[in-house]
């Protein structure tokens, strides 16, 4: 089920790359990209660009806006409640690089959950990453 929700998010979000970010256009590709995340209220808005990896583990709330060039990893779980906005290029990541034999490259990873609470907004290129809570 994981593997088709997130080959759902990728064909839906290549097939709607050309269409401008108006809108009605980024309602109608909420509304089609709803059935790859763990839950996803309505009124979702999301703008071309966007990258989310483990789309299954992300729940999303209703009228929440995902501006373009976001990118979100979401192994370690990602809730964005009610009205939260997400400005252009907003990096949320879940996991973190842990050492092994002094070097970061062969370290396993370690995750967290983020949760963006209700109304809370994240301007431009911002980041945030894993066991972080932005309040409302």
């Amino acid at each position: 089920m994981r593997v088709l929700q997130y080959l759902w998010f990728h064909f839906l979000t290549l097939a709607t790359c050309w269409l401008p970010d108006l809108r009605p256009v980024l309602r109608f590709r909420g509304f089609l990209l709803r059935p790859a995340f763990k839950s996803c209220g309505s009124n979702f808005q999301i703008a071309r660009q966007v990258t989310i990896n483990f789309s299954s583990r992300l729940e999303i709330g209703s009228d929440v806006y995902i501006a373009t060039g976001c990118w979100l990893h979401a192994w370690g779980g990602i809730v964005i409640e009610d009205e939260v906005q997400l400005g252009p290029y907003v990096v949320l990541v879940t996991s973190d690089h842990t050492r092994k034999n002094v070097s970061y490259r062969y370290g396993p990873s370690e995750l967290g959950p983020i949760r963006l609470c209700q109304g809370s907004w994240l301007a431009a290129h911002a980041t945030v990453t894993k066991n972080v809570t932005v309040g409302r």
